[in-house]
């Protein structure tokens, strides 16, 4: 089972789920988003700065979680805002319905730590796109099947999966510092979730091959 850690987790500490994860932090996107049209200097007070952490700003750790990738600015980039809520909210609730609050929960704060970690490490600030790209891999995994629009035309989740690790292999072994930091943070998320299952994968198809 995916994760099956985590459900070990569960049974001591599952108390600590957040409820209803999708609906929270897509509505605090929302309001960040409209809030940052209404005043633009309000995003500073929120994105991942190392520097502003170190001093003391620690709610910055988990505040960059809620800046939206697409900001606001005429009808055209609101338009964008919308579909960037519903994509994240309808992901976020795929992997809550699959796994449940606990593990969205557990999920989405190694997302974040292992963002800001890198973040630290490399002293430049960044927003959610990594965190939000771990939570895509996810859903590409637990339901590789689903079929999205892209310019009205039919695409699986599975080949946006391989688009995604190919430009994240890019990343690692051509990109600078912060570059390869927030890519090999996408990757450790995602594997300590995933790594049973696609390492229990390779042994049977190997033991296919050796036949």
């Amino acid at each position: 089972m995916d994760g099956a850690w985590v459900d070990r987790l569960e049974r001591r500490i599952g108390f600590l789920a957040a409820p209803d994860l999708p609906r929270f932090l897509t509505g605090m996107t929302v309001l960040v988003g409209v809030l940052a049209l209404l005043k633009p200097e309000f995003l500073g007070v929120l994105t991942l700065d190392p520097d502003k952490v170190k001093q003391g700003q620690v709610w910055r750790l988990l505040s960059f979680m809620a800046i939206p990738a697409v900001l606001p600015q005429d009808l055209f980039s609101s338009l964008w805002l919308g579909l960037w809520v519903w994509f994240l909210f309808s992901c976020l609730q795929t992997l809550e319905q699959v796994w449940g609050e606990f593990k969205l929960t557990v999920f989405l704060f190694l997302a974040a730590m292992s963002t800001a970690a890198a973040a630290l490490w490399t002293g430049v600030s960044t927003g959610n796109g990594t965190t939000i790209l771990a939570c895509f891999l996810a859903l590409t995994r637990v339901d590789p099947e689903r079929i999205v629009l892209i310019y009205f035309i039919p695409v699986k989740m599975r080949w946006l999966a391989n688009l995604a690790w190919l430009w994240l292999g890019l990343q690692l072994v051509t990109g600078h510092a912060f570059q390869r930091a927030m890519a090999l943070s996408v990757t450790l998320t995602y594997l300590l979730f995933f790594w049973e299952s696609h390492r229990r994968e390779l042994e049977t198809a190997w033991r296919r091959r050796s036949r």
